[in-house]
């Protein structure tokens, strides 16, 4: 007899058990400021979603962006979006978060 595979839920927390921490190891050079970047983050996080068992699946709710002009009076890209993931646990059952997200680009 197989064993039962664990829910979305405790597969998460398995995972969240793997990656205690990420450092800010990126650095802004023309900022200079460290950051957390997504290649780090992804480095980190999909290894331990690999190993068990999780699916991440991003869905686009919104997005819009716009000129700005920055307080030098520069043009700058603000860019909002809203995605829903949907995290498939070993299971086959699933979890819905929707988060938003703000990027201030130069142009």
């Amino acid at each position: 007899m197989t064993e039962p595979r664990p829910s979305v839920v405790e597969a998460m927390v398995a995972a969240m058990r793997s990656v205690t921490s990420i450092g800010k190891s990126d650095f802004n050079d023309f900022h200079r400021f460290n950051f957390r970047g997504i290649d780090t983050v992804l480095d980190h996080v999909g290894p331990a979603f690999r190993e068990h068992g999780i699916v991440t699946l991003p869905n686009l709710v919104s997005l819009a962006a716009e000129t700005v002009k920055s307080s030098k009076d520069k043009p700058m890209r603000l860019t909002t979006v809203t995605v829903r993931y949907t995290f498939i646990g070993p299971a086959g059952d699933q979890i819905d978060t929707t988060v938003p997200g703000e990027a201030w680009d130069s142009e």
